[in-house]
């Protein structure tokens, strides 16, 4: 076993009851990379002059304040990261529901992020021939930006940035248990031909889950880009907090964005192009529902609908011999009435808690 390579790797997290107070990981999700600058010192320097001192000593430079940021990319699975879609949408925890049998559905509408947030821990193998297997675990986690990607014949893929409040290393490696299965229980990996895109059609709620009635298929797509940002304020330090920031939360740092980018060849006018030019407003439905049945004829399934969204710039581009560019950035609203959310991301699956 390559026990001192990123072979051996881990990422774990759970929800924290209060923000900031950390829990033990037990929610564990199997990553492609993980990035960042980690834990990050704040630090200053005593500038002061005198005795003709030409670089500032060392006892002159000291810690004032400390945070972390990481960055996880994985590929997408119909199970096992609920957890992580809440995060990505400030959405308020409620339980799945039961659709029938052993499946459930969660649906996450954009919100406020206060009082909601993750412990996280890593686990990093040493380059030794033993390769310890070294734990940081970091509390009070937010995401504070995502991108949800699918390229043509490709897996699907998540990127999320998390900001937190400390790094420790004296916490206890969790033993990592993976959403693991054949067949019906499988967490089946998501890819290109799960994928559907429509536009259109009529949103609705019922049971607090928005549906999109008679949209139409995208013709010729060929992947998409969905990207989140919450604007939390990252640098909530005050007085009597020891040099550890306050919680994240939206403090008048602008509206929480939600977007799609649609990588399209140029197929029909009127789908994409007369839409934009008349400033139409349409449903955006994208969705991926896995090919093994669950139960029932119960299918695995992802999904993000605008139920309120404008195509921004749709020009048609000619980049050689081969077919026209039509790519548009679909860009999700508010309701004014307040009954639909900016964003839905749903999941459908065998996990019955969080």
């Amino acid at each position: 076993m390559a026990v001192g390579s990123g072979l051996c790797s881990q990422f774990g997290f759970k929800n924290e009851v209060t923000a900031g107070t950390p829990v033990t990981v037990d929610h564990f999700a199997k990553h492609v990379t993980v990035g960042g600058d980690g834990l990050q010192l704040m630090s200053l320097v005593d500038e002061g002059l005198g005795g003709c001192v030409l670089v500032p000593t060392i006892d002159r430079t000291v810690t004032v304040a400390q945070q972390v940021t990481r960055e996880v990319e994985l590929n997408v699975g119909t199970r096992g990261l609920d957890l992580i879609y809440k995060q990505m949408v400030g959405s308020a925890l409620a339980a799945p529901v039961l659709l029938s049998g052993s499946f459930y559905r969660s649906a996450f509408w954009n919100g406020d992020p206060a009082g909601k947030s993750l412990t996280v821990q890593f686990g990093f193998p040493e380059a030794t021939a033993t390769g310890t297997n070294r734990a940081f675990t970091i509390n009070g986690c937010k995401i504070t930006q995502w991108e949800l990607s699918q390229a043509r014949n490709e897996l699907l893929k998540l990127k999320f940035t998390l900001d937190g409040w400390n790094e420790v290393t004296g916490t206890a490696l969790a033993s990592a248990v993976y959403t693991t299965g054949v067949g019906a229980t499988s967490n089946e990996p998501l890819r290109f031909n799960c994928f559907s895109a429509k536009l259109g059609g009529t949103p609705s709620v019922a049971s607090s889950v928005v549906s999109v009635a008679g949209g139409t298929e995208i013709a010729g797509c060929r992947g998409v880009s969905v990207k989140g940002t919450l604007p939390l304020r990252t640098d909530g330090f005050f007085s009597g907090g020891a040099g550890t920031k306050s919680e994240q939360i939206l403090a008048g740092n602008g509206f929480q964005q939600f977007s799609a980018d649609l990588d399209l060849e140029f197929q029909s006018r009127t789908q994409i192009y007369d839409i934009y030019a008349a400033y139409t407003t349409a449903a955006l439905e994208l969705s991926w529902v896995g090919k093994i049945d669950a139960g029932s004829t119960q299918f695995g399934k992802v999904s993000v609908i605008f139920p309120q969204a404008k195509l921004m710039p749709s020009a048609i581009n000619v980049t050689g011999p081969e077919s026209l560019d039509n790519k548009t950035t679909v860009v999700a609203y508010g309701d004014p009435a307040g009954v639909l959310p900016a964003i839905q991301l749903m999941c459908e699956n065998l996990d019955s808690t969080f």
